[in-house]
């Protein structure tokens, strides 16, 4: 997460009169600034970033241009305004009789998003994840969609995910959505130009539309833990790799 990586020699300047919030800042600080799913600094880094818009734009700005959200523009402004610490927008505008700075804006947020993952995930930060938060649900249309939890319980599936907003691994979320994905790479594929039998690939579910299908849903975890199935395209290597076949005779 670049933005992460920019706004963490800011945070490491911070005082906080909780000791427990100054522990969790320097437990995020080391890190690798990957958001895997089974990270927890990730998870509290985001969380952060879901209160730092309402904290440095909402408050202002929201009445005029709606809603900002946790993006790639936003990532853009904050990297900007970092640089101006006295800036008017890090000022809140629920307090008339105080002019907030940079830095009470960046603890503001800190100390509001480490509550918040006290509240949902508890207050061991060894159980904390990423991926408890983010999570992607593949709903089936139109079943899965049909508001009869029975029949959407059968049809749709969720998984816990890693990647961020504007990664490379774009698995976007926004304050409306919580942390749920909004939009996700639906798949990845590796080519092997030399010898197209050695690309590899996976999608989000799985290549049956049956629900009782082993097929279903059996590319799900390759696709939330990012590894890979052979796509083979060649004849010979099909027909070895082949489990079943169907074959279609005219009557």
């Amino acid at each position: 997460i670049l933005v992460a990586e920019t706004l963490a020699p800011y945070l490491a300047d911070l005082s906080f009169d909780d000791t427990s919030v100054t522990e969790a800042r320097d437990w995020m600080l080391n890190w690798d600034f990957q958001a895997s799913r089974d990270s927890g600094p990730a998870a509290l880094f985001s969380a952060f970033w879901k209160h730092l818009p309402d904290n440095l734009f909402n408050d202002q700005l929201s009445e005029t241009y709606g809603e900002i959200g946790v993006g790639s523009t936003t990532q853009r402004a904050v990297t900007l305004l970092l640089k101006e610490p006295d800036h008017k927008l890090w000022d809140f505008a629920e307090t008339a009789d105080v002019v907030e700075t940079r830095d009470d804006a960046l603890r503001a947020s800190f100390e509001s998003a480490y509550a918040e993952l006290v509240e949902t995930l508890g207050s061991d930060k060894s159980q904390w994840e990423w991926g408890k938060l983010h999570t992607a649900v593949f709903v089936s249309n139109p079943l899965g969609q049909s508001g009869i939890s029975l029949i959407e319980d059968i049809v749709n599936r969720s998984t816990a995910a890693g990647g961020w907003v504007g990664a490379v691994n774009a698995t976007n979320w926004g304050p409306d959505s919580d942390y749920d994905l909004t939009s996700l790479p639906s798949m990845r594929t590796i080519y092997d130009l030399s010898n197209l039998d050695q690309s590899v690939n996976h999608h989000t579910t799985g290549q049956s539309g049956h629900p009782y299908s082993d097929n279903y849903d059996d590319q799900i975890s390759l696709w939330a833990s990012l590894t890979y199935k052979p796509m083979l395209s060649g004849r010979a290597a099909v027909e070895a790799a082949a489990v079943e076949t169907l074959r279609l005779e005219p009557r």
